[in-house]
């Protein structure tokens, strides 16, 4: 395989970075520690590219195994190097996806829909954490590694992502596909955190509220609602979606089906929310 052919994804388009709504650019650099979910990292390296065709070149093999080694070794010091364009990093930690996951347990059909991955990754996994130091999330994901992290530094540090299911957490951000950094707040993370627990994660093949999308997250729910509000409502979409319907003169009427409402609601949080470790 000529892997000098393939193309490699194409990160950086020249747009405004963000920074300056995350720091003061003026003020003296501010230390930080750094969150890394390195998942992604893993997959983008693997991922071949296509070519000028549009169509995809053929999967890496074991024989270019060393190549990919080098390929995100030089991604990932690419991206530190972007991050202390800004910031002293104090200190990195690195998480990866361990040799279980809880969720699955709960519930068998979580991320079946996810294509076979390349059988490389796991070597390149075995390499991060050689080379890179990384800590394996066992019994859960490494996006729950993250959070747990998060909050032991009062979610005071730098988290370098793509998975848009840590943005639940009121952290500084950089997502190092679109080059992007961002801050949330608590108000912008608790939106985002029951988003996910309405609308589902598609890619995740957990959507436990059936019909019921973002256009009518967006009218049920806004930043300004308390936990309670957030909760009162959330279990208001719960007992919509899992109703018994019945047509009636061209109309459905909904009964609420409380006992299976309330048991997707409580999976529902179980599976789409971060979770500590020992959880």
């Amino acid at each position: 395989m000529n892997i000098v052919q393939k193309s490699e994804p194409n990160f950086y388009e020249g747009h405004d970075n963000g920074i300056s709504t995350v720091i003061d650019v003026n003020s003296p650099r501010e230390k930080v520690v750094v969150l890394w979910d390195f998942d992604s990292i893993i997959h983008l390296t693997l991922y071949a590219g296509k070519d000028n065709f549009g169509n995809r070149n053929l999967e890496y093999t074991q024989h270019d195994l060393e190549y990919l080694k080098g390929k995100l070794t030089e991604m990932t010091l690419k991206i530190l190097n972007n991050v202390e364009e800004y910031f002293d990093i104090l200190s990195c930690y690195i998480f990866i996806k361990g040799n279980s996951n809880f969720r699955k347990e709960l519930y068998p059909d979580y991320k079946k829909n996810r294509p076979e991955p390349n059988s490389l990754v796991n070597d390149l996994y075995k390499y991060a954490i050689e080379m890179h130091q990384a800590i394996p999330a066992d019994n859960c994901e490494a996006e729950d590694m993250v959070y747990q992290a998060s909050k032991q530094i009062n979610h005071g540090g730098l988290i370098l992502y793509v998975d848009h299911d840590l943005l639940e957490i009121p952290s500084k951000f950089y997502n190092y596909k679109t080059n992007i950094f961002s801050k949330l707040s608590e108000k912008e993370a608790l939106w985002e955190k029951y988003k996910k627990l309405n609308v589902g994660e598609k890619g995740d093949n957990a959507n436990l509220t059936p019909s019921y999308g973002i256009k009518n997250f967006k009218k049920d729910f806004h930043k300004d609602m308390s936990v309670e509000e957030y909760e009162k409502q959330s279990f208001e979409t719960f007992l919509w979606c899992w109703s018994d319907k019945i047509k009636v003169k061209k109309k459905i009427q909904r009964t609420p089906n409380i006992e299976k409402a309330t048991e997707m609601f409580n999976l529902a949080k179980e599976i789409l929310w971060l979770k500590n470790k020992e959880n």
